[in-house]
């Protein structure tokens, strides 16, 4: 198991941004996983949790203890018509 700590910043696929204070993550199964509060952002939104975990295998995302979510609808189509504007 790898433990990363004291702010750990991770770029998802592109599309979201993640804060962690801290966060473990097994090496052997994909698996990540922490109990501190994290805050997740992309352009259609942002979701702050006190726990986090990614089973891999599964495909399953697990926000959990106080779950706040703001959606941003239409954002993305706003974003795409700017970067066609610009192409």
């Amino acid at each position: 198991t790898l433990l990363l700590k004291d702010g750990i910043r991770l770029d998802w696929s592109g599309d979201y941004d993640a804060e962690f204070s801290s966060v473990q993550i097994d090496l052997k199964t994909g698996k990540v996983r922490t109990s501190d509060p994290l805050v997740v952002r992309s352009t259609q939104g942002d979701i702050s949790a006190g726990k986090f975990s990614y089973d891999q295998d599964n495909g399953v995302v697990r926000f959990t203890n106080g779950i706040k979510m703001t959606l941003r609808p239409g954002a993305a189509k706003m974003v795409a018509k700017d970067t066609e504007t610009t192409e």
